[in-house]
């Protein structure tokens, strides 16, 4: 067989077995052909997309990598800080990387590797509480490569993670899908289902953000850590 004869299903190869390679090339060129005519189209709209999103990391990236860490971390510290106790939980860790892209970051590091959120407090968690802190998060926020560049990329230029929710983000949408959902004079079992499921976490948003509001206050009264 000729170069390029791998890209042949086995059972096509050993049907052009022993035929004149002029045939061979032939038969070979009409395959590939109704082959890449049979592949899926890409969609105009989702590559269009995908380019203003790869624009918009790149702005991202020069804006913050100039501005340095400094600038923006506190900022998204506090974003992800959902409790407002001023330390980041594993869990507030986790539901914060549901909000950056699943792909790897263009700007990480050559060999740079996804680190379990459990790796990435260790490296971060100098006083072993099990939390981070504003002050640790700042210093140590590099030895996590993979989620800082993730972070460079994705900050905008209010200093915040776009994708991201707050508590109160969160339920302000859950509160426009109940709206939307009582509308309807009849809803199916399902719809009736996600109405009552969606009841229930407004409630307990609701909650969230009360506990969170007193944290807050606290962390306020609360004289400064030494340094």
């Amino acid at each position: 067989m000729g170069a390029g004869a791998s890209t042949l299903t086995e059972d096509t190869q050993k049907a052009l077995a022993g035929m004149p390679d002029a045939a061979q090339a032939e038969l070979k060129a009409l395959y590939e052909k109704q082959t890449a005519a049979a592949a899926p189209k890409k969609d105009p709209a989702e590559d269009a997309a995908a380019t203003k999103l790869q624009a918009i990391q790149r702005g991202n990236l020069q804006r913050n990598e100039a501005a340095g860490i400094d600038k923006w971390g506190k900022k998204v510290f506090e974003q992800f800080d959902t409790d407002k106790n001023g330390k980041l939980s594993n869990k507030e860790l986790t539901r914060a990387l549901k909000a950056l892209p699943k792909t790897k970051p263009q700007s990480a590091k050559p060999g740079a590797k996804f680190m379990s959120v459990e790796k990435m407090i260790e490296a971060m968690d100098e006083n072993g509480d099990g939390e981070m802190d504003l002050k640790e998060w700042l210093k140590n926020l590099g030895k996590c490569s993979g989620l800082y560049a993730a972070l460079v990329e994705n900050v905008n230029e209010e200093g915040k993670v776009a994708e991201f929710r707050s508590f109160e983000e969160q339920k302000k949408k859950r509160e426009g899908e109940v709206a939307e959902l009582e509308k309807k004079e009849t809803r199916t079992e399902e719809e009736e289902k996600t109405l009552k499921e969606y009841k229930e976490q407004i409630e307990s948003l609701a909650k969230k953000i009360e506990e969170a509001n007193e944290n807050a206050k606290k962390c306020e009264a609360a004289p400064p850590a030494a340094a």
